[in-house]
């Protein structure tokens, strides 16, 4: 983030998934992500659709996963943690 780009995420629940990654398995949520750019672009920029698994914490809160976004050269870019944890324990 550079402070002066304004977008906003709209996420929308898209189904339960089993998780299997070396961070985490088990069950969890996909959402679809629609990044909607508002403000301090250079170029003018299209909204785009991401997907976002996430994991539930025993605290209830939800960490993300796996992250899979569109390029305009490469195709879908996959980011996958390697490891989760909350207030230093493992999300199991």
């Amino acid at each position: 983030m550079d402070g002066r780009s304004r977008f906003d995420f709209v996420l929308t629940p898209n189904g339960n998934v089993n998780i299997r990654s070396p961070a985490y398995e088990g069950p969890g949520v996909r959402c679809r992500v629609q990044f909607r750019p508002i403000a301090g672009f250079g170029d003018p920029q299209e909204a785009e659709t991401l997907t976002f698994l996430f994991a539930r914490t025993d605290s209830g809160m939800w960490a993300p996963v796996t992250i899979e976004m569109p390029t305009d050269g490469f195709g879908v870019v996959r980011l996958e943690a390697r490891r989760l944890s909350a207030n230093g324990q493992p999300i199991q």
